[in-house]
């Protein structure tokens, strides 16, 4: 396995996490360390051993230096497409090739398009005047 190793203490731990997480006892774990320590690569392989899990979705976000809101915003596209796809709303390829600017709209509309009451909720957390972005 390239680029794992010696680190399987670490992921037995946030196995627990999960564990714990999946019984109703949710906690919050920041993986803190320099650069170049395998942080990323302890979250892809924790990302690997839950894939085969249904009911979990995990995403990963890249931070890097920016805007509070370009990161929300990127958390927020992780979280839904990933969702999305568990659902079969949407496939990996369906967001291929689309523009960054465009990929929101498209899994706005295909999740609006599954669950109307969703988008009635994000039409209102998002201010009616933007409804028209989607429509």
């Amino acid at each position: 396995m390239t680029g794992f190793y010696n680190r399987e203490s670490e992921i037995r731990m946030l196995l627990r996490i999960v564990d714990e997480l999946r019984e109703g006892r949710p906690s919050n774990v920041a993986l803190v360390g320099i650069r170049k320590v395998g942080k990323t690569q302890i979250l892809f392989e924790l990302e690997r051993r839950l894939s085969s899990i249904p009911d979990i979705v995990t995403t990963y976000v890249y931070v890097e230096p920016g805007s509070l809101s370009h990161f929300c915003e990127s958390w927020l596209f992780a979280v839904l497409s990933k969702t999305a796809i568990a659902l079969g709303i949407l496939t990996p390829d369906d967001l291929l090739g689309v523009p960054e600017e465009r990929r929101m709209r498209l899994l706005a509309s295909r999740l609006i398009g599954e669950f109307p009451e969703l988008g009635e909720r994000l039409f209102d957390l998002a201010g009616r005047e933007r409804r028209d972005a989607f429509e």
